[in-house]
């Protein structure tokens, strides 16, 4: 037998783990702008991890302008966890998440020395944080 979903539950972004342009997205913004002068001036960079995190990263600010310029979504509006389930299942986002956390241990050793590696460290959290979030839900719903 279902369980009713206790209306009393408040979805928001920050319960799903995602907050649209806030601090996390800023970041991102400016490790990819610092980045680009970084690849510039030193030329075509072949590490896996670096590239696994710069795509994710460059992806994460590429998707939430895309999503989430047309919602003009509050944390307080009711289909905020729709929205954020369309922003972390996007497919442009879904492919470079899922390269990035085969390098995570890599990812989580470089974040000390690097804000690129940093910023894509925080989205995988955030990415985890979201899954946890769909697994109380579907668990309520069971």
């Amino acid at each position: 037998m279902k369980k009713s979903l206790d209306l009393t539950v408040e979805i928001d972004f920050v319960t799903c783990g995602v907050r649209p342009q806030g601090e996390l997205f800023r970041r991102a913004s400016e490790a990819i702008s610092n980045s680009e002068k970084l690849s510039a001036a030193t030329g075509r960079v072949d590490d896996i991890s670096l590239a696994a995190a710069s795509r994710l990263v460059r992806r994460y600010v590429e998707c939430q302008k895309l999503i989430f310029k047309f919602y003009n979504v509050s944390s307080d509006d009711w289909y905020a966890r729709t929205v954020v389930r369309v922003f972390m299942t996007a497919p442009c986002l879904q492919k470079p998440l899922q390269e990035a956390l085969k390098f995570r241990d890599q990812i989580e050793t470089a974040a000390n020395g690097s804000e690129l590696y940093t910023v894509a460290l925080g989205i995988i959290h955030e990415y985890e944080t979201y899954c946890s979030h769909e697994e109380e839900m579907a668990l309520l719903h069971k």
